[in-house]
């Protein structure tokens, strides 16, 4: 097996009918998030509410950027 290629910033946000992906600036996903704000469905089939589930996306994608910050602690 070979060795995973590290992913290459920026990452971007993609929405679907269902969910959200997160891709890296080669197209390789690196997340789902799957929502569903109909009332009731959450109970049957847990998901994300829409919302949240953008918001989660947006968070990952930037982790590129917050990585600098990261590092500086001791």
């Amino acid at each position: 097996m070979s060795p995973s290629k590290p992913l290459v910033p920026p990452f971007s946000v993609v929405e679907h009918d269902e969910s959200f992906e997160v891709v890296d600036a080669d197209g390789r996903n690196i997340a789902y998030l799957y929502f569903d704000d109909r009332p009731g469905v959450t109970r049957i089939r847990p998901r994300l509410k829409k919302s949240v589930a953008r918001r989660m996306a947006e968070l990952i994608a930037r982790l590129p950027e917050l990585e600098p910050e990261t590092r500086k602690r001791p």
